[in-house]
């Protein structure tokens, strides 16, 4: 059995996640993937030797399996789920699939969010003329910016890993 999420785009299909799977891109050339992407719902192919089901080009991809299953989180994401063993899938079975697509691209755009925040903290972190360090609760420097060596004369390099305390006069400043 394997399970993946699917970017695709013009030229290929990038496994963005997944398990089951070697192969980390495939060619776009009518996959079963980009089918899935294309046709905008719930997808299934349960002989994945027709050509009418899965283009030659995923094929080799698809070859232990005998059961693919996907469906769309957005334009250019898809779900999808193989297996080796022939199956068919209950009615229920594709409102689950594409809950799980709709949960996927809840998740998916939260870790974009988060992204997006982390990138402009660290934009603010790196720019600022202020000294900024970042102290693990061990006291162990994690992160200093650059205004640091203007401060206190030690460069991001040289801080790294240090104990908080060198950059204090005394221990009882810290």
């Amino acid at each position: 059995s394997a399970a993946l999420i699917a970017r695709i785009d013009r030229d290929r299909v990038e496994l963005v996640d997944h398990f089951g799977l070697a192969a980390r891109h495939l060619p776009n050339n009518g996959s079963f993937c980009a089918r899935v992407a294309a046709a905008g719902r719930l997808l299934v192919a349960d002989d994945p030797a027709s050509p009418q089901q899965v283009a030659e080009s995923s094929r080799s991809a698809c070859d232990p399996f005998a059961f693919l299953a996907g469906v769309p989180i957005d334009a250019t994401l898809v779900l999808c789920v193989l297996d080796v063993g022939p199956r068919t899938l209950p009615a229920d079975a594709g409102d689950a699939l594409a809950d799980l697509g709709a949960h996927a691209q809840r998740l998916l755009g939260r870790a974009a969010e988060q992204h997006r925040s982390r990138s402009f903290a660290d934009q603010i972190f790196e720019a600022s003329p202020d000294a900024m360090l970042v102290v693990a609760r061990n006291g162990e420097i994690q992160r200093a910016n650059p205004g640091v060596e203007a401060v206190f004369g030690y460069s991001q390099d040289e801080l790294i890993g240090q104990p908080g305390e060198v950059i204090y006069a005394s221990p009882e400043s810290y």
